[in-house]
């Protein structure tokens, strides 16, 4: 039973062979399995699991003898035998059956038929499974302490929102979302210290074509963020509980960057229309009508997770010319802009990036000719405020960010490509972030897991940089070496925003070896009756346990 349950978690992975051997390890020892997302950090529940689990792996807690331990050592054999061997059976299995599918698109009579076998066979079950977008905002009729519609007798001010609650602003004017069927744009605000301010860009998905939009692989609505993570006003951990929050609401499907309506016959009324650009102009308006002006802001966070990660890269430098503050911080979650080679200009294109007026000089040139990379956005807004820290929240092979990147792929390629595997993934992740690295004022938080999002949600609170011992010890203390502590996610984020004479480091736990070795010794390794299963590589197969150097030792400190 714990095989099959093994294989079948496996068929929602994201690369069938990789998953297959994580989760082959999960069941050696005893952890629950990371389907389970920000509770399955936890690990073993109890004592007794642990001490199981332990003794599975040959490394019993009490043994009180030899014939003890060499019967530990048969069992140990036979597991890791039989779990990689049955791996490799659902490999083959899983890995035929999406072969054969992705043939059958091959064999398909246009593009559009190809379009919909793929979103049966990979996309919709990868992306819409994983991800709920909830019910729109709108529609929910007792979330909000009060409704406002901005006009020119009512101007929505901050003075007279209730304090603490959130309140839902429709700014009307040209912000539309996507669709004609879409309710009406909103963005939400939760009034506190008029002296602190947190803009979070919302996160949802992207569209970027007629099939994506139609599979609806973004928000078509802005949805209700609650009250988890950095909007939980009544955990005392959380950093930001007194700050007012202004969320820039999400419905366009382009990284609330895009100015760009398309004629896209399939979906209702025959248009999108994506102008996350506008939109969030009129959220930006607002806050500095409100917050802004002449006022100093003692704090100033620009945020946002997954999409929204996007968002505020790419609004980065714009909001930090536009607002005046003491102390600043930009804090990107969930998306480290790791895309298809070739296809970021293409893709930022189409979203109509280069008509927003976020973009000057060189990048609006590069957007032009199709050649605009959201790194270089970043990075220009890291050049130009050196003393304002900005930071990455990823997990090292985030399902959610490796789904959208084969979804993009697949979508402007070649269908029959090879899924990308989760540390080929990490690595193009540490190629980010060693271009990053270059830069004084960067740092980032490396989790060891798939979870997508941390800043608006309860794992938060819970979150380390080896996410609890996610595979518990079956890598070995001997192999993982601290980079900066196990420092917990919410206790590194109370150190932004960056104080004069202060400073803030990067967080990652995990071998420092080169990532880029030899995938076939990793799983060759399984197979080593010699070597003790915490020498077990089984780190390179999976991307998550090694530790990038440019996270490593990475230090700002604020003069």
């Amino acid at each position: 039973p714990a095989y099959l349950e093994a294989c079948d978690i496996a068929r929602c992975a994201t690369n069938m062979a990789s998953r297959e051997l994580v989760m082959a390890s999960h069941w050696i020892s005893g952890v629950a399995s990371d389907a389970e997302a920000c509770d399955g950090f936890k690990g073993a529940t109890s004592d007794a699991e642990a001490g199981e689990s332990e003794a599975l792996l040959g490394r019993p807690a009490a043994a009180e003898s030899a014939e003890l331990q060499e019967a530990a050592s048969r069992i140990l054999v036979r597991v890791v035998l039989g779990a990689a061997v049955l791996g490799l059976f659902c490999v083959l299995a899983l890995h035929g059956r999406f072969s054969f599918g992705f043939l059958q698109e091959r064999t398909a009579d246009n593009y559009m038929e190809k379009e919909e076998i793929l979103a049966q066979r990979l996309l919709r079950p990868l992306v819409r499974s994983a991800i709920s977008f909830g019910p729109a905002a709108s529609t929910l009729s007792d979330v909000f302490a009060d409704r406002c519609h901005i006009s020119p007798q009512q101007r929505c001010a901050l003075l007279s929102m209730p304090q603490g609650k959130p309140t839902a602003v429709y700014p009307g004017g040209e912000t539309r979302c996507m669709l004609t069927t879409s309710e009406p744009y909103m963005f939400q605000v939760i009034p506190g210290d008029h002296n602190k301010l947190l803009i979070f860009f919302q996160g949802g998905g992207g569209c970027w074509d007629e099939s994506s939009s139609g599979m609806a692989l973004c928000k078509q609505n802005v949805t209700y963020d609650g009250a988890e993570g950095i909007f939980d006003r009544n955990n005392s951990l959380n950093p930001f509980t007194d700050y007012t929050i202004v969320i820039v609401g999400y419905c366009t499907g382009d990284a609330h960057a895009g100015n760009v309506t398309h004629s896209w016959k399939s979906l209702p009324g025959g248009v999108a229309t994506q102008v996350g650009y506008i939109n969030a102009r009129a959220v930006v308006n607002w806050a500095k009508e409100n917050l802004g002006g002449s006022t100093q802001l003692s704090s100033l966070v620009l945020s946002g997770s997954s999409a929204g990660s996007l968002g505020v890269q790419m609004w980065a430098r714009t909001l930090l010319r536009e607002f005046q503050y003491a102390n600043a911080a930009v804090i990107a979650d969930s998306f480290a802009g790791v895309f298809p080679a070739g296809l970021q200009g293409p893709l930022l294109h189409r979203f109509g990036v280069c008509e927003s007026g976020l973009l000057h000089g060189t990048l609006l040139s590069d957007c032009k000719r199709g050649l605009l990379e959201v790194q270089s956005v970043y990075e220009d807004a890291m050049v130009h405020y050196p003393q304002v820290a900005f930071a990455n929240i990823d997990s090292k092979v985030d399902e959610i960010q490796i789904a959208y990147y084969e979804a993009i792929r697949r979508s402007f390629g070649d269908m029959l490509v090879d899924p990308i595997l989760p540390v080929e993934f990490a690595a193009a992740m540490e190629a980010v972030y060693q271009r990053y690295a270059n830069r004084e004022n960067w740092v980032a938080y490396a989790v060891n897991s798939m979870q997508h999002m941390f800043l608006p949600k309860s794992c938060l609170f819970s979150t380390v940089p080896d996410a609890a011992q996610l595979l518990g010890d079956i890598v070995g203390s001997q192999t993982l070496q601290q980079t900066a502590g196990t420092e917990s996610l919410v206790r590194w984020l109370g150190s932004f925003p960056v104080k004069e004479g202060h400073s803030i480091h990067s967080v990652c736990q995990g071998s420092l070896q080169d990532r880029a070795g030899d995938m076939f010794d990793s799983f060759k390794s399984l197979f080593n009756l010699n070597a003790t299963l915490p020498r077990l590589r089984i780190a390179g197969v999976s991307g998550m346990f090694s530790c990038s150097p440019a996270v490593t030792g990475k230090t700002f400190v604020r003069s």
